[in-house]
């Protein structure tokens, strides 16, 4: 367990309903006990929401495009990097995913923290839910190579993975992202001086899919049967 004060007691009494913390007054103060992972949680949402002086969003399943996420940093500008700590929650999360495949250790992850590109993503994410209902949201983190395209072209623009850049694939134009760290290093990591190599690990909407057989043709998804 772990105990953390904050002293914005009327943003953090919102905030608190939200996940598997408690909460007692300690005079002008709350103090948060649970673990650790759920109390910085809360404290970094208190915060962002004191900072910004927004009304807090109590639902858990809802989406806008005006929030953004938990782990983000206060912006200062639209575009940003920003390091993420070794042995964090967000860095922990990340390695996980990264060591299912690969032996090689991570130098450095940093956090794209792009507005206009999470307000786009958050919108769609809304409207893929009003559309087809949460059981088909799936959302999965996945990895993406940019070979001989630098990311910074990428995650500093205001489309982001556009697939009208792409070269046809397996299944025709369109962005490809891989379940495998080891299958976008080998195949399409984008290498830099030092002879390090960058992917990025991004959110994905897979939504509802069907299995298909490879058609280099395809310019645009096909309807699904039925």
């Amino acid at each position: 367990p772990n105990t953390v004060f904050i002293s914005c007691p009327s943003i953090l009494q919102a905030v608190i309903r939200k996940y598997c913390v408690q909460a007692f007054h300690k005079n002008d103060s709350i103090e948060v006990h649970g673990v650790e992972k759920y109390t910085s949680i809360v404290i970094l949402e208190a915060i962002k929401s004191a900072s910004i002086g927004s009304k807090l969003d109590l639902s858990m399943d809802s989406t806008t495009a005006f929030t953004t996420p938990l782990e983000w940093e206060m912006p200062s500008k639209n575009t940003e990097l920003k390091l993420v700590r070794c042995g964090s929650y967000e860095w922990n999360k990340i390695n996980s995913l990264w060591h299912k495949t690969m032996r090689q250790k991570i130098i450095k992850v940093e956090r794209v923290q792009n507005i206009w590109l999470w307000r786009q993503y958050a919108l769609r994410k809304e409207r893929m839910i009003a559309k087809n209902g949460e059981e088909y949201e799936n959302e999965k983190r996945l990895f993406h190579g940019t070979k001989h395209t630098n990311p910074l072209d990428i995650y500093n623009s205001e489309k982001g993975f556009d697939f009208r850049f792409s070269r046809p694939g397996m299944w025709g134009h369109g962005s490809y992202f891989a379940e495998n760290a080891n299958y976008s290093a080998k195949h399409y990591g984008f290498e830099i001086e030092n002879g390090s190599k960058q992917l990025f690990l991004a959110k994905v909407l897979v939504g509802n899919f069907i299995t298909l057989q490879t058609d280099r043709s395809l310019r645009m998804p096909p309807l699904k049967p039925g």
